[in-house]
């Protein structure tokens, strides 16, 4: 038999751990401890009252809005309203540059009158608030609102433009047939809106990015532990 004492100071170990790995997530940094993320990673997969819950929430701003798709490792899809912590989803490992499992470790929702629509070459769309980062291959993460999403989170990325080429993934449904590819902006409009919508996004590790619409994102948070 586990003591409450005990499993709180398990938590409280890991919760520190926890605040060292999104401390890198803050700087766009890879998480440099995988012993870390894995051990957290399986608490919450073990734990019925996992980081993440209301007393240790994740919270963000820059989001996307109900229905976007995000990719799973099998290559189906799933709605990100429906999306829970200890779930799986597809992420990419950039300093191996290979596509790897991770895990949900928190989703978080906000509701914002500015969003964003990125159309790509192929017709595609994704839509997100105007501070959301996407990856640019030799060109590195990127936001339409550069400048807001550095103000805010206190890191460097670069200015999202039409003509960029986001880092993305095909799949193939059902089938573990994965492979990268690039898909080209070709339109960006923003727009405001009379009424608030809500908008989400996840919390990853061990690799702090997943793929919305096959389009890899960052899950640029920040967190407050209480």
């Amino acid at each position: 038999v586990v003591s409450t004492q005990s499993t709180g100071k398990k938590q409280l170990e890991l919760l520190k751990k926890e605040k060292e790995v999104l401390q890198q997530t803050l700087n766009f940094e890879p998480v440099k401890s995988s012993e870390a993320c894995k051990e957290i990673v399986t608490y919450i997969k073990n734990t019925p009252d996992p980081i993440g819950s209301p007393n240790n929430t994740f919270y963000t701003k820059n989001c996307f809005i109900e229905g976007t798709l995000v990719t799973l490792p099998s290559g189906t899809h799933k709605r990100i309203e429906l999306l829970e912590p200890k779930e799986e989803v597809l992420t990419y490992n950039l300093e191996s540059n290979s596509l790897e499992t991770g895990a949900v470790v928190s989703k978080s929702e906000s509701f914002t009158n500015q969003l964003l629509d990125i159309e790509f070459e192929d017709g595609s769309l994704i839509v997100s608030t105007v501070d959301h980062p996407y990856y640019v291959p030799n060109k590195g993460w990127c936001s339409f609102r550069p400048e807001e999403t550095r103000s805010k989170y206190g890191t460097m990325v670069f200015g999202l433009e039409v003509g960029d080429e986001c880092f993305a993934v095909l799949v193939k449904e059902d089938s573990v047939e994965r492979k990268s590819k690039r898909k080209r902006i070709v339109k960006i409009v923003e727009k405001e809106n009379k009424e608030p919508v809500k908008v989400m996004t996840l919390m990853v590790l061990p690799n702090n990015n997943f793929f919305a619409n096959d389009t890899l994102v960052h899950n640029k948070s920040f967190c407050t532990v209480l």
